[in-house]
C-alpha cells in the first residue's frame, strides 16, 4: 500500500505487556487490610463529640461550621482593604480559607497534645 511518499509496510504493533514488566496486583487479603485501616482512620476523626442543646454533633462538623462563619466574617475585611480584587480564583480562595479557619478552630478547641 502506498500513501503519498510513505510506503506502509507490515508494521507490527508492540505489545505493552512485553515492553513494561507486569505490575503485581494486591491480593484480596491486602485489599481487605487496607480497607480496614482506612475505615479505622476515617472513623477516628469522629471521636470528639460536642453537645449542643441536647444533640450530639461530631467536632469536625462544629469546626466546619465555625470555619464557614469565620470566612464570612473575614470577607468584608478583604473588601474593605481592597484585597479581594487581587484574589482572582475566589471560590478556591474562600474554600481554602474556610478549611484553614476550620483547622485553626480544631487546633484551638480539640487539640489533645
Amino acid at each position: 500500500m502506498r500513501f503519498g511518499n510513505i510506503q506502509a509496510r507490515n508494521v507490527r504493533l508492540h505489545n505493552p505487556a512485553r515492553i513494561f514488566p507486569r505490575m503485581r496486583l494486591l491480593n484480596a487479603h491486602r485489599n481487605r487490610l487496607a480497607l480496614t485501616i482506612g475505615a479505622a482512620v476515617l472513623i477516628a476523626g469522629c471521636d470528639p463529640v460536642v453537645n449542643i442543646a441536647g444533640a450530639n454533633f461530631p467536632s469536625w462538623l462544629f469546626c466546619a461550621i465555625c470555619g464557614a462563619i469565620l470566612t464570612a466574617l473575614i470577607r468584608p475585611l478583604f473588601v474593605a482593604t481592597r484585597l479581594e480584587k487581587y484574589l482572582w480564583p475566589l471560590p478556591i480562595v474562600y474554600s481554602s480559607l474556610t478549611i484553614l479557619t476550620g483547622c485553626i478552630v480544631w487546633l484551638i478547641f480539640f487539640n489533645r497534645i
